[in-house]
């Protein structure tokens, strides 16, 4: 999980940010609000600094059931 976290944050590894999540969004076809972005980071983001770091996003793997 934690590989798939770092590919997915891109050159950025240690964290997720609204921008990068946004392209992948679009990159798999996705039709994605700026607020549908903001309301999926917000979710992960337990520290509130606006990106989704590693942990938070094994919590939130955890909390949907993917681990």
């Amino acid at each position: 999980m934690k590989r798939i976290f770092s590919s997915m944050c891109g050159e950025e590894k240690e964290k997720l940010k609204v921008e990068r999540l946004k392209q992948l969004c679009v990159d798999l076809g996705e039709e994605i609000t700026d607020d549908e972005i903001k309301e999926m980071i917000d979710e992960a983001d337990l520290n509130k600094d606006g990106e989704v770091d590693d942990s938070e996003f094994m919590n939130l793997m955890k909390k949907l059931n993917v681990l």
